[in-house]
């Protein structure tokens, strides 16, 4: 596992340290300058956006590790449930007691994605390239067609037919692998989905927190 992963705690303040010095970079000779100040208002919305996700992403990440070190099959599926819920949020698909052990592991208020409906996530408007990318997938201008794309990937997905490469969305990965996990009663198989699930996971902090764009503006 990538020493990033390590510590929870100095993720979230890498990442949020990212965001508010670097922000989104540039490469290239002609890479485009801002073209404004940000106000003082738009600067401390920003910075608070970017702790929330930071501290989301250190809470997935722990889950993900003790989804992968599980001793019983019951410990994974609750770490693999506190995953689903915190990605997708109680306005999403999926979201709840997932293991029917009578507790929703992973309650939150707000899923690190929009909702079925457009409900706001974690990820606010006006996100990085590498966002819209790799996290988000698309502008999602159709939040039911996005996450049905997801949800038809989890029922299509077999060991010989990995559809998850499918979904461009990086979370929606991860929320693929969990439900899997939730489903196996193998811990070997669940531990492997853990394993997965958190070089996706490594994926969408780097989109997030260490976004690259060319001098057009676009993702690389």
């Amino acid at each position: 596992m990538k020493a990033m992963f390590a510590n929870g705690k100095a993720l979230a303040t890498a990442a949020v340290a990212a965001v508010l010095l670097a922000g989104c970079s540039s490469s290239g000779e002609n890479a485009a300058e801002p073209d404004a100040t940000p106000t003082a208002s738009a600067s401390a919305t920003a910075a608070a956006q970017a702790e929330q996700l930071s501290v989301r992403m250190v809470e997935i990440n722990a889950a993900i590790v003790q989804w992968q070190s599980a001793g019983t099959i019951d410990d994974a599926r609750k770490a693999a449930e506190t995953v689903l819920n915190l990605i997708v949020g109680p306005a999403g698909p999926l979201y709840g007691d997932a293991n029917g052990d009578g507790a929703i592991e992973g309650q939150t208020a707000i899923g690190l994605l929009p909702g079925l409906e457009g409900q706001p996530g974690l990820i606010g408007p006006d996100p990085n390239p590498c966002t819209v990318k790799n996290v988000l997938g698309t502008e999602w201008t159709d939040p039911r067609g996005e996450w049905a794309k997801m949800t038809n990937a989890i029922d299509a997905w077999a060991p010989n037919n990995n559809t998850f490469p499918n979904l461009v969305s990086q979370p929606q990965r991860i929320a693929g692998w969990a439900a899997l996990a939730l489903k196996t009663d193998d811990l070997a198989t669940a531990r492997e989905y853990a394993g997965k699930a958190q070089v996706n996971s490594e994926e969408t902090v780097n989109a997030l927190f260490n976004c690259t764009v060319d001098a057009k503006g676009d993702a690389v």
